[in-house]
């Protein structure tokens, strides 16, 4: 609901896009994601196969030199 009027491929197709896919905002700066009785945390999940995963540099680094600038840093779910 937060991401109407966008194609499914572009919901959470960067680092602003999911925060705000998710409905995190700046109240949960600071918060330890590593444990559970945190209002946010990260936990195991489905398995995905490498297969449905693509990698591209990060978007947005074009002054930063190499190798950073080509390191594959964003990891994109084929949906």
């Amino acid at each position: 609901a937060r991401r109407e009027g966008r194609p499914r491929s572009e919901w959470t197709n960067g680092p602003a896009k999911i925060c705000q896919a998710l409905g995190i905002d700046g109240q949960l700066n600071k918060q330890n994601i590593c444990v559970p009785n945190s209002p946010i945390f990260v936990e195991l999940g489905k398995e995905i196969s490498d297969e449905l995963v693509s990698t591209t540099p990060r978007i947005g680094l074009n002054s930063v030199p190499e190798p950073w600038k080509s390191i594959p840093w964003r990891f994109v779910f084929d949906i």
